[in-house]
């Protein structure tokens, strides 16, 4: 398992993506839309860790996207990889490097892989829109 904080901060993203997705209502199945793309920063591939795009309509949900080794994701709601609701998010990227060693993942916190900034939906500057109709490509460019 991971140093507390890091496994604290994967208890509480579990937490909401968990309460988003039930607060949709089972009978409400609100349209998706495909999204995938790449996320890089300073041009490289960014191959470890995740995407959340959280929507700025508190009734919508989040959508999250693995990293594969080319830095590419495809969304997730409630099924794999159908996409997600359109309208407005807030995107973060959950980028860290795993521990060396056994010791170091209960005494060292994970080194960040992106910027600070990009790791939490209440810091991220990223915006992005995902639209209605043929598949969304969103990549993201990190500085």
């Amino acid at each position: 398992m991971g140093s507390p904080s890091s496994t604290r901060f994967l208890i509480v993203l579990l937490l909401l993506l968990t309460t988003t997705l039930c607060a949709c209502g089972e009978n409400e199945k609100v349209p998706t839309y495909p999204v995938h793309g790449q996320v890089t920063f300073k041009g490289v591939p960014v191959t470890r860790g995740s995407v959340i795009f959280s929507s700025l309509d508190p009734h919508s949900t989040t959508a999250l996207g693995t990293l594969d080794k080319e830095g590419r994701y495809s969304l997730t709601t409630l099924e794999s990889e159908e996409g997600a609701p359109a309208g407005e998010y807030v995107v973060a990227v959950l980028s860290v490097e795993p521990p060396a060693s056994n010791s170091e993942i209960s005494t060292t916190p994970p080194k960040p892989l992106v910027p600070a900034k990009y790791l939490s939906l209440e810091t991220s500057p990223l915006r992005e829109s995902i639209r209605k109709g043929s598949p969304n490509e969103i990549n993201i460019e990190l500085q």
